[in-house]
């Protein structure tokens, strides 16, 4: 159990408890020296130490006040130096647990955004290699990639939401021979078919469906089971390792029900659903920078979230180059030497300008300095100028948005 090192109603009743029941029991069995003053041993140190560690302010404030009150009540002359020196110890054990605490909280934020990011470019990955496979295999039939059908599923959700779950559903269709299945999303907490079979009916209480709410994977009915269900296959889809969904499959060839096309159609729900959140999380916050694309954006949200409550900030990096060779060569190199983290992006203005920014998660100021000049002596060798640039971190997202959008920059 963690607490945040502030000030909270259960902190402040837990240290009353162990207080009073500390004061019960020297009283008791301590009666000449309810507080340990002339004693070797201060055990009413230990237990502030103890408190203050585990609490923060929350408990070793009120317990020193309670000790406090002990000492003048017990004693006719109050230890004056000894609540002073507990007193100090509390101040400093409170302030180690708010540190601590505080860089727990912030390494837990990385940890969070890095687990995210990997399962993104897990699946990403995982994704390509299936369109790839599938554009080898289906080039004449069906000369549409899986990314290609991702792209209008996107464009479709921000026209009609329900529309692009009724695509999804047809892609697998087409893609997965999937003959009979609807897809059930969350909304408002509640789980609701938003496409497939009208005759099939979604419940909670369908063992493939709680047991893939328990395990979070897909699951498959086994060729001989007594289960009750009417489906054999459901696959979870997972947001930030939470269910918001499900592909409920009722009918599917013999040939097409095997392990490699579950996983793939895993990869893909879960891909979906990470669009379908990012929408919905852009529309619902209350975040003011409109320029990029929703997954440029997404990522400047969340990492402006973790900066305002962790302190974690991260660089933004932004070239303007009027001459277009320049600028194509610039790209280029900038593609090339992307850490896995880097987000590249590209705005193009009404006025044709393209715009190159370029996304540093959890770097500084000097961490971009010193990609700048390792591009600089790139560009060099090349016999290229490097474009005018700015650098930006989270914290004035509003200067970057006025500075994109006018009309001249400056370097």
């Amino acid at each position: 159990m963690q607490h945040s090192g502030g000030w909270s109603i259960r902190a402040f009743f837990e240290t009353t408890l162990i207080a009073a029941l500390f004061c019960i029991l020297s009283h008791y069995f301590h009666t000449s020296d309810p507080c340990f003053v002339h004693t070797p041993l201060p055990i009413p140190l230990i237990v502030l130490a103890i408190v203050s560690l585990y609490y923060g302010y929350g408990g070793g404030l009120p317990f020193l006040v309670y000790m406090g009150l002990g000492m003048w009540v017990f004693y006719r002359e109050f230890p004056l130096d000894l609540f002073l020196v507990d007193s100090v110890l509390m101040l400093l054990l409170c302030e180690f647990h708010a540190y601590w605490f505080r860089t727990l909280r912030s390494k837990s934020a990385t940890e969070d955004y890095l687990r995210a990011k990997f399962d993104e470019l897990s699946n990403t990955f995982y994704m390509l290699k299936i369109s790839h496979d599938q554009l080898e295999k289906n080039y004449v039939v069906k000369p549409m990639s899986l990314r290609n059908a991702i792209a209008e599923i996107q464009a479709q959700y921000r026209e009609n939401p329900q529309r692009s779950f009724e695509f999804f559903l047809t892609l697998l269709k087409n893609n997965f021979s999937v003959t009979s299945a609807i897809v059930v999303w969350k909304k408002k907490g509640k789980f609701e078919t938003v496409a497939g079979q009208e005759d099939m009916i979604f419940s909670m209480n369908d063992p493939l469906v709680e047991e893939a709410i328990d395990r979070k994977e897909p699951i498959f009915i086994p060729e001989s089971t007594d289960l009750e269900t009417d489906y054999i296959a459901v696959i979870p889809a997972l947001v930030n390792d939470e269910v918001t969904g499900f592909l409920c499959i009722k009918e599917m060839p013999f040939m097409s029900f095997n392990k490699d096309n579950l996983v793939s159609l895993a990869i893909l729900l879960d891909y979906f659903a990470f669009e379908v959140h990012r929408r919905e999380v852009l529309l619902k916050s209350s975040f003011s920078f409109t320029y990029g694309s929703d997954r440029f954006r997404f990522e400047l949200q969340r990492l402006e979230t973790i900066e305002k409550q962790f302190g974690l900030s991260s660089a933004i990096i932004v070239f303007h180059c009027e001459e277009e060779i320049k600028r194509l060569v610039l790209e280029q190199e900038i593609e090339k030497n992307l850490r896995s983290l880097d987000i590249f992006e590209v705005i193009e203005k009404p006025s044709s300008e393209r715009i190159n920014i370029l996304l540093f998660p959890f770097s500084d100021k000097a961490v971009v300095e010193g990609y700048v000049e390792r591009l600089r002596s790139i560009l060099q060798q090349k016999k290229i100028d490097i474009c005018p640039h700015s650098v930006f971190t989270m914290k004035n997202l509003d200067l970057l948005q006025t500075y994109l959008t006018e009309d001249s920059h400056a370097e």
